[in-house]
């Protein structure tokens, strides 16, 4: 219904939703018989993209024993309510570490050098504002704190973070952060990379 109305509205969208399908070939293809409908499908003229998900049951266990869960006096981004993920940690880890999972944050600046975030960093963005490191660096700790029994775990410590996308505008002089740019940032994390 709404993407109905946005179909007739001054800005129709580029893409359906309705036109996206999942096929499910687990116990039926094999890695042969998957490739040879993957291609099938993508030489159909009105098929935009194909691509097999990532099976994300064969992680390793995280081992949070030795370290934190991240970060420890805010749990609350781990419930379910307005403020989380719903995602409690002590369930997940030992089923999923995140590997396979591509991962964008788009914050202001980031602690790239932190004991506990993946190296080396991914590439940024427009403009890394060292007064925001500290929450953009709590925020990838949240989500990808390395289980390196120092500091603290993340939820997926395995995810691999494909970019860091701020919303300053580059070049900024140091720490000024009244040049946003967040559409542009959310445009170059869907490009490839």
């Amino acid at each position: 219904m709404l993407e109905g109305r946005a179909w007739h509205s001054p800005y129709p969208p580029l893409h359906s939703l309705i036109g996206y399908f999942s096929i499910d070939g687990r116990g039926q293809l094999d890695a042969l018989g998957l490739a040879a409908l993957q291609s099938e499908l993508q030489a159909i003229p009105s098929v935009d993209l194909v691509y097999p998900e990532t099976d994300l049951r064969a992680a390793a266990p995280v081992t949070p024993g030795n370290e934190t869960m991240y970060p420890q006096a805010y749990h609350g981004h781990f419930h379910g309510s307005f403020e989380g993920i719903n995602a409690v940690a002590p369930t997940v880890w030992g089923l999923y570490d995140g590997s396979g999972v591509g991962f964008v944050d788009l914050e202001a600046g980031w602690n790239l050098n932190h004991v506990d975030l993946p190296q080396p960093p991914p590439p940024v963005f427009n403009s890394n504002v060292a007064t925001a490191a500290s929450h953009g660096t709590a925020v990838l700790g949240i989500v990808v704190g390395q289980d390196n029994s120092k500091g603290i775990v993340g939820i997926a410590p395995g995810a691999k973070v494909r970019k860091l996308a701020s919303h300053i505008q580059a070049p900024a002089p140091p720490n000024d952060m009244s040049k946003w740019e967040i559409a542009p940032a959310i445009l170059d994390s869907l490009s490839p990379g």
